[in-house]
């Protein structure tokens, strides 16, 4: 039996066990390995049961790391302290992805990579359409439960306290970047590998949605983290997608707060 290490990979580097149906690799599997999608389909079940372990283990690191430093802000200081603290709260988040995200970094920050211009612009036309359709939604639910009046209080009050720079930096460019690697990168990656590609999409376009809690946006959140899956797929880069999260991010704050 072959070592890991020995054998092919894929386009983005990731290790295949493409095997017969039915054939088991006998060989150890180290958790940190970056496998292809569906590859823990051919592996022992004790492998199996450590990469699940390692994936929960992981998920539930990432969306901490997150959403953390923002709970505990709010938790400890004053809603107008804590609408200040907002940069560092972000920063800090930021770290942790990346620490977390070193324990495999060929799924975290493999896919800092150069994409065909085509990725890029296909982003900026989707972001258009998905504004639009939020947009949508969001004077739907605001008919039906009457909380935008709400909402646009609170995202003019951040930019009132942060001023616009900062506030898109905070809203818009850490989430693109740091929540790509996180889900689009270690969680989809370390998914797909134990569910198949599909399945690990739509997994992590949940988790995605959770992570933003649970509301009248999570519908949003779910189509937006399923397209965001399969873009980073046909790519193969995580870039087009920390664009039009960037974009669908800075569009809703701005025009919110406006």
């Amino acid at each position: 039996m072959r070592p890991i290490d020995e054998l092919p990979t894929d386009a983005d580097g990731l290790v295949e066990l493409d095997l017969p149906s039915g054939v088991v690799y006998q060989g150890k599997i180290p958790s940190g390995a970056a496998l292809a999608p569906g590859s823990l389909a051919h592996v022992r079940v004790e492998e199996q049961q450590r990469w699940t372990n390692r994936t929960i283990l992981e998920v539930g690191a990432m969306v901490f790391a997150i959403m953390l430093p923002f709970a505990a802000s709010e938790f400890f200081f004053t809603e107008d302290e804590a609408a200040v603290l907002m940069p560092l709260s972000s920063l800090i988040g930021g770290v942790l992805v990346v620490l977390i995200g070193l324990s495999a970094p060929r799924y975290t920050f493999g896919g800092l990579r150069r994409a065909p211009l085509r990725y890029f612009l296909e982003a900026v036309g989707v972001t258009a359409l998905v504004a639009v359709c939020a947009f949508g939604w969001i004077e739907l639910v605001t008919d039906i439960h009457d909380i935008g009046a709400e909402v646009e209080e609170q995202f003019t009050a951040l930019r009132e306290r942060l001023g616009p720079v900062l506030l898109i930096c905070v809203v818009a460019v850490a989430p693109a970047v740091f929540e790509e690697i996180a889900f689009r990168g270690l969680l989809q990656g370390r998914l797909a590998a134990l569910l198949g590609r599909f399945t690990g999409i739509f997994t992590t376009a949940i988790l995605f949605a959770l992570a933003h809690g649970i509301g009248l946006g999570s519908p949003i959140h779910v189509v937006i983290g399923i397209y965001l899956g399969y873009l980073r797929v046909r790519c193969g880069s995580l870039l087009p997608g920390m664009l039009l999260h960037f974009l669908y991010n800075a569009t809703v704050v701005l025009v919110m707060s406006s």
